[in-house]
């Protein structure tokens, strides 16, 4: 069956509560720009609120860390280490560059200090989804390697599988990772036949509870 089209994240804000005013400013410029950003705050049902950010993190475009003395804190490092395993960009807004390099899950952003969130908005516009082309291959390559989408998540094995008929038929080698994440997009769109079987968060494995 076709899924029902949703709206689907660009951007995914980590923050910390002493910086939320920051983070809403900075929400607000990327909204401007026409990037979609998860807000927790805006969610229906709150009960629902740690699948709606395992979504948000697995389908998101990009993921932007503000960064404090006071941070990043734990909350921040789980989700920035799920951006990173996810193999997503990350953008770091700081006004001390040196507060990146505290931690090392930082040590790879793109930093940029409160006054640049215009060209934030800009790099993130620049990452591409694939072409319409490339998107029907990759729903084919998923169709032959797997039931489902959540199938992927749960076996490496199948998610390798599908890297490789993706290479294989496009002559692109795009990582496993960034593939999953265009199915978890293209899902949420509406544009990929789905299985009654696809129905449970992407950020974790289909079998954890």
């Amino acid at each position: 069956m076709i899924a029902t089209r949703q709206q689907t994240v660009d951007v995914f804000l980590s923050f910390s509560a002493a910086e939320s005013a920051l983070a809403g400013r900075v929400a607000d410029q990327l909204r401007a720009h026409g990037l979609v950003v998860f807000d927790e705050d805006r969610l229906e049902e709150r009960a629902h609120i740690e699948d709606a950010m395992w979504d948000a993190v697995a389908e998101c475009r990009a993921v932007v860390a503000i960064v404090s003395r006071d941070a990043p804190t734990s909350r921040m490092t789980f989700e920035i280490g799920a951006a990173l395993a996810w193999r997503k960009p990350v953008f770091a807004i700081a006004s001390d560059w040196s507060l990146t390099r505290v931690n090392p899950l930082l040590a790879q952003a793109s930093v940029y200090s409160p006054d640049r969130i215009d060209d934030v908005a800009r790099a993130v516009r620049s990452i591409r989804d694939l072409s319409a082309r490339d998107r029907r291959v990759l729903a084919g390559a998923c169709r032959a390697t797997a039931g489902s989408v959540d199938q992927l998540i749960a076996d490496p094995v199948l998610l390798d599988s599908l890297e490789a008929r993706y290479q294989a038929r496009t002559g692109q080698f795009v990582p496993a990772e960034r593939l999953l994440s265009e199915l978890l997009r293209m899902r949420k769109q509406g544009l990929l036949k789905t299985s009654g079987r696809d129905r449970k968060a992407p950020g974790r494995p289909a079998d954890e509870p």
